[in-house]
């Protein structure tokens, strides 16, 4: 818990340059709480999370400098695809969902 306390205390801090690549360093914190982080603090995204992937127990390291700003949405949509959660977006919400769930509706 305090590594996510300290980590959305340093995250605003990295979107006030918005024209300025951002970095990511997030050290084995849970796949909820990175996506939470990223669409709250860095995108600043109205967003749903699945109870399916609240209840995921997987934790991520990421550690990745000087992304690009326009790039970082479809930076986090791969870092989740690769961990089975696909990202929709319905009228400017973006939904979390596992990649399960989402095949099932197509």
């Amino acid at each position: 818990m305090k590594k996510l306390l300290l980590l959305l205390l340093f995250l605003p801090s990295l979107v006030f340059a918005a024209d300025q690549p951002i970095s990511f360093d997030f050290v084995g914190v849970s796949l909820v709480s990175f996506a939470e982080a990223t669409f709250r603090n860095i995108l600043h995204r109205d967003y749903v999370i699945s109870p399916e992937v609240l209840a995921m127990d997987r934790k991520v390291t990421v550690s990745v400098k000087n992304v690009d700003p326009s790039r970082v949405a479809y930076f986090v949509e791969n870092i989740l695809g690769k961990q089975g959660v696909v990202v929709t977006e319905q009228a400017g919400v973006f939904y979390l969902e596992p990649y399960s769930a989402a095949r099932s509706e197509e």
